[in-house]
């Protein structure tokens, strides 16, 4: 069974330093959508082996950032079953 999503929100960056004895911590929340789709191999009654990949987009400020945007792919595999 193939399905598609699409996901809009806020994505927390965040980086972490120790820097003379002490720790430089520094976090931005940006812009993001995540189209994905994928699909759900029934195995039996209520569950089955999923495979799903996603384009993860975040939006930058280009004079802010130094670039427009930060692209990521996730990809991933697991078991659904129905309670």
């Amino acid at each position: 069974v193939p399905f598609a999503q699409f996901l809009a929100g806020a994505a927390l960056m965040r980086s972490r330093a120790d820097v003379a004895g002490g720790t430089l911590t520094v976090s931005q929340t940006k812009w993001m959508v995540q189209p994905g789709g994928g699909v759900n191999f029934l195995i039996g009654k209520g569950w089955g082996i999923v495979g799903e990949a996603d384009f993860r987009r975040i939006l930058l400020d280009e004079n802010e950032d130094g670039r427009s945007g930060l692209n990521q792919l996730e990809l991933f595999t697991g078991i659904r079953f129905a309670f």
